[in-house]
């Protein structure tokens, strides 16, 4: 069986074809646009566990979206495309039972949460998913540079842990983020022969040099990950937002779209 990830990153942004840039009343807006471009992947792999003769395509999405409050209706029309898997950053939420994470979430799906304990309606990663995948929510170890939210789902006899993340930028990375995420992907690996990390790091991945980029890529290469953007996905430059994955599991397209798009 061919399983093929249609993965798409945008900061802020409306629809994935039309972004309603008008909407936006957040922080993350410069000229009316979003500061976040969208980013369209796409990967492949082949799968032994199942011998089906066919694909199964799952569309996955990856906004910063910088609080859900006013745009609830934009992510539910959101999830209602293409989508199978819609993971938010920064969500603003207070609680699990706020209304518009509820409204959020379209008839047939389900989510996941992190709520930031000591200061909520800031941080926060919500992952919506349809409600036919199993999944099971796996517990993680404790960090205090990062927040993360993971869970392992089982499509079509298929399995994958799916690992969000949130760094705030509004502090450096430190070598405890570098050592607690080493930790985490640690767990993880012992738990899954795939995994998916999706999230903002706010580490500037372009600079090549810098002794940050170079310290999260020596983690990235212990555990035989590797970051599929190498774009920016910052309106002023940066990349910031990535999609990492093992590097069997191999990406065919990676387009990189202005936030208007």
């Amino acid at each position: 069986m061919q399983r093929q990830f249609f993965i798409q990153s945008q900061r802020s942004c409306g629809k994935m074809a039309d972004c309603e840039v008008q909407k936006l009343t957040d922080e993350g807006v410069v000229d009316g646009k979003a500061n976040r471009r969208m980013i369209h992947t796409t990967a492949q792999k082949l799968t032994m566990k199942n011998y089906n003769d066919y694909d199964l395509k799952i569309g996955l999405g990856l906004p910063n979206i910088r609080s859900i409050m006013s745009k609830y209706e934009m992510v539910c029309d959101i999830i209602r495309g293409e989508l199978d898997i819609f993971v938010l950053t920064e969500t603003w939420h207070g609680s699990s039972d706020e209304f518009a994470v509820r409204c959020a979430m379209p008839p047939g799906c389900k989510f996941v949460d992190y709520v930031r304990p000591h200061d909520p309606y800031h941080g926060g990663i919500i992952i919506y998913f349809k409600k036919e995948f199993i999944y099971k929510p796996v517990e993680l170890p404790a960090v205090i540079t990062f927040e993360a939210v993971a869970i392992k789902l089982r499509v079509n006899k298929s399995d994958f842990i799916l690992l969000s993340i949130y760094r705030p930028g509004s502090v450096p990375p430190s070598p405890s983020f570098f050592s607690e995420l080493a930790n985490v992907l640690e767990v993880l690996s012992l738990l899954s022969e795939e995994i998916v990390v999706a999230g903002d790091f706010n580490v500037y991945m372009e600079r090549k040099d810098d002794p940050n980029t170079v310290s999260l890529n020596d983690v990235f290469d212990c555990f035989q990950l590797v970051n599929r953007i190498n774009e920016p996905t910052h309106e002023l430059g940066g990349v910031l937002d990535l999609i990492v994955t093992f590097c069997s599991f191999p990406i065919f397209n990676s387009l990189i779209f202005p936030s208007g798009v």
